[in-house]
Protein backbone atom coordinates (compact mmCIF):
# COMPACT_ATOMS: atom_id res chain seq x y z
CA UNK A 1 0.00 0.00 0.00
CA UNK A 2 1.33 3.40 -0.91
CA UNK A 3 0.60 6.72 0.77
CA UNK A 4 0.03 9.88 -1.24
CA UNK A 5 -1.24 13.39 -0.40
CA UNK A 6 -4.75 14.40 -1.43
CA UNK A 7 -3.67 16.82 -4.19
CA UNK A 8 -1.59 14.12 -5.92
CA UNK A 9 -4.41 11.55 -5.74
CA UNK A 10 -6.85 14.13 -7.11
CA UNK A 11 -4.57 14.96 -10.04
CA UNK A 12 -3.63 11.33 -10.84
CA UNK A 13 -6.76 9.42 -9.81
CA UNK A 14 -7.04 7.34 -12.99
CA UNK A 15 -3.36 6.37 -12.77
CA UNK A 16 -3.80 5.13 -9.18
CA UNK A 17 -6.97 3.24 -10.12
CA UNK A 18 -5.12 1.48 -12.96
CA UNK A 19 -2.31 0.55 -10.57
CA UNK A 20 -4.84 -1.03 -8.20
CA UNK A 21 -6.66 -2.84 -11.06
CA UNK A 22 -3.39 -4.23 -12.44
CA UNK A 23 -2.27 -5.43 -9.01
CA UNK A 24 0.75 -3.13 -8.84
CA UNK A 25 -0.37 -1.98 -5.39
CA UNK A 26 -2.89 -3.13 -2.79
CA UNK A 27 -4.25 0.38 -2.44
CA UNK A 28 -3.53 4.03 -1.87
CA UNK A 29 -3.64 5.71 1.53
CA UNK A 30 -4.76 9.29 1.00
CA UNK A 31 -3.09 11.66 3.44
CA UNK A 32 -3.61 15.22 4.64
CA UNK A 33 -0.67 16.80 6.46
CA UNK A 34 0.91 13.35 6.78
CA UNK A 35 -2.12 11.69 8.42
CA UNK A 36 -4.18 9.05 6.62
CA UNK A 37 -7.74 10.28 6.01
CA UNK A 38 -8.98 7.70 3.47
CA UNK A 39 -7.98 4.55 1.61
CA UNK A 40 -8.47 3.80 -2.07
CA UNK A 41 -8.56 0.11 -2.91
CA UNK A 42 -10.47 -2.82 -4.39
CA UNK A 43 -14.02 -3.19 -3.09
CA UNK A 44 -13.63 -6.93 -2.40
CA UNK A 45 -10.87 -6.22 0.14
CA UNK A 46 -12.93 -3.85 2.28
CA UNK A 47 -15.53 -4.97 4.80
CA UNK A 48 -17.92 -2.55 6.45
CA UNK A 49 -17.24 -1.90 10.08
CA UNK A 50 -19.52 -4.02 12.22
CA UNK A 51 -21.12 -1.95 14.92
CA UNK A 52 -22.55 -3.81 17.90
CA UNK A 53 -26.26 -3.52 18.52
CA UNK A 54 -26.74 -1.08 21.47
CA UNK A 55 -29.69 -3.10 22.81
CA UNK A 56 -27.65 -6.33 22.87
CA UNK A 57 -24.75 -4.56 24.60
CA UNK A 58 -27.12 -3.27 27.30
CA UNK A 59 -28.76 -6.70 27.61
CA UNK A 60 -25.42 -8.50 28.05
CA UNK A 61 -24.27 -5.88 30.57
CA UNK A 62 -27.54 -6.26 32.50
CA UNK A 63 -27.17 -10.05 32.63
CA UNK A 64 -23.51 -9.78 33.68
CA UNK A 65 -24.37 -7.35 36.49
CA UNK A 66 -27.29 -9.49 37.61
CA UNK A 67 -25.07 -12.60 37.70
CA UNK A 68 -22.40 -10.70 39.66
CA UNK A 69 -24.98 -9.87 42.32
CA UNK A 70 -25.84 -13.55 42.72
CA UNK A 71 -28.85 -13.25 40.46
CA UNK A 72 -30.43 -15.80 38.19
CA UNK A 73 -28.60 -18.81 36.79
CA UNK A 74 -28.82 -19.50 33.06
CA UNK A 75 -31.56 -22.10 33.55
CA UNK A 76 -33.56 -19.76 35.82
CA UNK A 77 -33.07 -16.94 33.33
CA UNK A 78 -34.36 -19.09 30.49
CA UNK A 79 -37.31 -20.30 32.55
CA UNK A 80 -38.30 -16.80 33.61
CA UNK A 81 -37.59 -14.66 30.53
CA UNK A 82 -37.69 -16.98 27.53
CA UNK A 83 -41.21 -18.34 28.04
CA UNK A 84 -43.67 -17.73 25.21
CA UNK A 85 -46.04 -14.87 25.88
CA UNK A 86 -49.81 -15.21 25.54
CA UNK A 87 -51.50 -13.11 22.88
CA UNK A 88 -52.97 -9.88 24.14
CA UNK A 89 -56.74 -9.67 24.32
CA UNK A 90 -56.62 -5.93 23.71
CA UNK A 91 -58.29 -4.73 20.56
CA UNK A 92 -56.71 -2.60 17.89
CA UNK A 93 -57.88 1.05 17.78
CA UNK A 94 -59.14 0.55 14.21
CA UNK A 95 -61.66 -1.99 15.56
CA UNK A 96 -63.58 0.84 17.22
CA UNK A 97 -64.11 2.95 14.09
Amino acid sequence: MIARPIFEVKNKLTQFLRMIENGETDGVEITRHGKVVAVLGKKAEFKPEEKPDPFMLAYRNFRKNLAAEGGLTDSEWKEYFDIPRAKSKLRHPEDFE
